[in-house]
């Protein structure tokens, strides 16, 4: 796989190594180490910054993922957090 790289922006596909499993479409945060990890409402204040455009099995996997900057707005606006 390509090094890793700082992703541009909003709406761009890059690629995210995960620090659990997740499926296609979720909304993903970054663990202590960075890695991803699915987001859960249930997790306290933190808003995702990516969605997972396919499947992971394994921690220490890389997968495609979709910068999705908007999704933290659209969660705080939908679960009404400060």
């Amino acid at each position: 796989m390509p090094a890793p790289r700082t992703a541009d922006g909003d709406g761009e596909v890059c690629q995210l190594e995960m620090g659990a499993v997740c499926n296609f479409g979720d909304a993903l945060i970054p663990d202590a180490n960075g890695r991803g990890t699915p987001w859960s409402s249930t997790g306290g204040v933190q808003y995702p910054g990516a969605i997972a455009a396919e499947a992971c099995s394994a921690s220490g996997q890389r997968i495609r993922v979709k910068v999705e900057l908007a999704a933290a707005a659209a969660i705080r606006t939908r679960w009404a957090v400060a």
